[in-house]
């Protein structure tokens, strides 16, 4: 069957999350992708754009994180 087993372990951690070298990989076939699709015009345009961290996503209620169990400081529940 393929991919082999080493080469799904070298890119998968759990069969279905990408490892290090797996985000690796996925990044290189993007910026092809990317780079085929737009031109470089489009492209300087984009390089402008600044992407937002996950952080600044998740909406923030003053004094929500101390009635989360298990909560922390981006109201992101933990465990």
């Amino acid at each position: 069957m393929y991919p082999e087993e080493s080469a799904r372990k070298a890119f998968f951690v759990d069969g279905l999350h990408l490892s290090a070298q797996g985000n690796e990989e996925v990044g290189k076939l993007l910026g092809v992708a990317i780079n085929g699709m737009f031109g470089k015009d489009e492209l300087a345009r984009f390089a402008k754009w600044q992407l937002p961290d996950w952080k600044d996503l998740v909406p923030r209620v003053p004094g929500a994180e101390s009635q989360l169990l298990g909560g922390d400081a981006t109201g992101v529940a933990r465990g």
